[in-house]
């Protein structure tokens, strides 16, 4: 069984333009992202569609980027330097927590996004999680505790009030159909 988390959205990501935003990857690690399906396993489907999106993020962004094994809240000095970061992601761990937890670590590290700032060029934030979608990877008793996070996140001058100021993504490389595996006897 597969718990799915839904993303409902209006299409509206902050990248449009050439208005810069603050980006965090949170890249599952866990030991099901070594599945293989095809000739690439999850966590390089999950790196490809990562480099995709860092190719496509305005000048000037700022992005950060978790392992959930590892969640250092740390905002990287260049999109280059997010690059390897991911070209460092090359093998699943095992005993890592859900991605929930550097989830919240995203949201507290949007909320230092613009410390420097003065307050007039609040960057709009985004959180995209690249994952499976396997059980182990979403705990969903801390939903409510991350609306929270997401809510405390300082929202742009002139930002959509009934909007929260943090765009969300979830990018699914998990299989549409899964067949449960077991080994039933062993000689």
């Amino acid at each position: 069984t597969l718990f799915q988390p839904t993303l409902k959205s209006d299409g509206m990501l902050p990248l449009a333009g050439e208005q810069p935003v603050a980006a965090v990857f949170v890249i599952d690690t866990s030991p099901s992202m070594g599945y293989v399906a095809g000739e690439k396993s999850r966590l390089e489907e999950a790196r490809g569609r990562a480099f995709t999106l860092l190719d496509d993020l305005p000048p000037n962004s700022r992005v950060a980027v978790l392992d959930p094994v590892d969640p250092v809240p740390a905002w990287e000095q260049s999109i280059a330097d997010a690059r390897k970061k991911i070209e460092g992601l090359k093998e699943p761990h095992g005993g890592g927590p859900p991605i929930t937890t550097a989830l919240a670590t995203a949201y507290r590290l949007l909320q230092t996004a613009n410390a420097d700032a003065d307050g007039s060029a609040i960057l709009p934030g985004l959180v995209v999680a690249f994952s499976d979608r396997t059980v182990a990877c979403w705990d969903p008793s801390r939903a409510e505790d991350l609306v929270k996070l997401r809510d405390a996140v300082p929202r742009p001058p002139g930002a959509d009030a009934a909007r929260p100021a943090v765009a969300g993504l979830f990018v699914d490389v998990g299989v549409d159909q899964p067949v449960d595996v077991a080994v039933l006897s062993a000689t």
